[in-house]
């Protein structure tokens, strides 16, 4: 089949959903629906062609968890460019590393990094433009207040196999590596989404996963984008803001990892707490307890979702099955569209029962690490991901 690319996957989603909620900030006020979260990154990309970003051309990220940050991402996608999320929390000499690795001439920031904007713009010789917003600013009018009008431009042509986005993970080595995410990567991961996690337009999200990571933008934001649903936007990560957000944005769904549902169940302690629209939890990156899980389902009435995936699977690989058998403690079956084996050091598969690496293979799959073919090439043999986990299958397959 032809991929879209990502330009051409939002147009379709916002010519079909047109006037409805997409993205909000909560308790900034700041919301679009499809249509004009498709114009506005539309103005984004405009500006960022004119900065002089060419197509290829890696545009940094260092932001808090915001809107903007999406339109930013979406923006540079739609220049032809490649967005480069870096982590908030990095330390100046972390945020080199990226800038210099990624080869980024462009940087967005807020005013908020202030110092290591000033560290890093001192070293950071390639880097040619840092767009820093004032804080309240929106992207749209710093770009403005540098460029002048934006005029919204046709997105530049791109294909399924161009890189889209590039993410920095430590991994087993401890030394970041980019990891390759292509247009084919993004809108095959939004549909894959929705459809494991049966999403729906009426579905609303909450989205206080670190933007900066794929997990975040994978499931509830690219997820919500296929399914025509809303997501709600918010800075962190807090037990009371979360239980506000639910009650007062009606959430449906919840993506987070063991540790946010943790803090979320010691908030019932005896106070009324209105989650009578959650219907469904989704728990990623680390175990869940059994315990944890059950209880989330008694005191949220909601159901609870464990899934497997990684960076460099543009999100899912494994997932417990929205309408089915749901297994505790397991991290499902394979996601549709996705093939996983379980094999041993020589990548033989191993029977079921016996515990192996878990290997993957699907569109979701890496594209391969920036500037580095070595690992790229132990990374993916005839088509097939490496992880580095160990698993096990039951007769089932989960």
């Amino acid at each position: 089949m032809k991929w879209p690319s990502v330009a051409e996957y939002l147009k379709k989603k916002a010519t079909q959903f047109k006037d409805a909620p997409f993205l909000k900030d909560y308790g900034i006020g700041r919301a679009y629906t499809y249509m004009q979260f498709d114009e506005a990154t539309d103005r984004v990309s405009s500006g960022f062609r004119k900065l002089g970003a060419a197509p290829g051309e890696r545009i940094a990220f260092l932001h808090p968890n915001h809107t903007d940050l999406l339109l930013g991402y979406f923006g540079a996608i739609k220049a032809g460019a490649v967005a480069v999320p870096v982590n908030p929390a990095y330390t100046p000499r972390e945020i080199m590393q990226i800038l210099g690795d990624s080869g980024a001439k462009f940087l967005v920031s807020t005013e908020r990094f202030r110092e290591s904007l000033e560290a890093v713009k001192k070293d950071a010789a390639l880097l040619s433009e840092v767009i820093v917003k004032k804080e309240g600013q929106s992207l749209e009018d710093a770009l403005s207040a540098v460029l002048g009008p934006l005029n919204p431009e046709p997105p530049i042509e791109r294909c399924a196999d161009d890189l889209a986005m590039l993410y920095y993970t430590s991994g087993t080595t401890g030394i970041p590596k980019g990891v390759m995410i292509s247009h084919r990567n993004v809108t095959f991961a939004a549909g894959n989404m929705a459809q494991n996690y049966g999403l729906k337009e009426s579905d609303i999200t909450l989205v206080c996963l670190p933007l900066n990571h794929i997990f975040a933008n994978a499931s509830p934001v690219w997820g919500t984008l296929a399914s025509g649903g809303s997501a709600v936007v918010m800075e962190r990560f807090q037990t009371e803001s979360v239980f506000d957000a639910i009650k007062k944005e009606r959430i449906t769904w919840f993506p987070g990892v063991p540790t946010m549902f943790t803090f979320l169940l010691s908030g019932f302690d005896g106070r009324p707490r209105d989650v009578s629209s959650l219907r469904m939890g989704l728990s990623g990156g680390a175990s869940l307890s059994v315990e944890d899980l059950k209880a989330f389902e008694t005191k949220f009435n909601a159901s609870m979702l464990e899934v497997y995936g990684l960076t460099e699977s543009s999100g899912l690989v494994t997932a417990n099955p929205v309408y089915g058998i749901r297994k505790p403690g397991s991290i499902g079956i394979s996601a549709s569209g996705v093939a996983v084996r379980l094999v041993d050091d020589e990548w033989k598969d191993v029977p079921r029962g016996e515990v192996g690496e878990l290997i993957f293979k699907g569109p979701n799959g890496l594209t391969g690490y920036w500037g580095l073919p070595e690992e790229t090439g132990k990374k993916i043999r005839d088509g097939w991901i490496s992880t580095g986990d160990l698993a096990y299958q039951d007769q089932e397959g989960y």
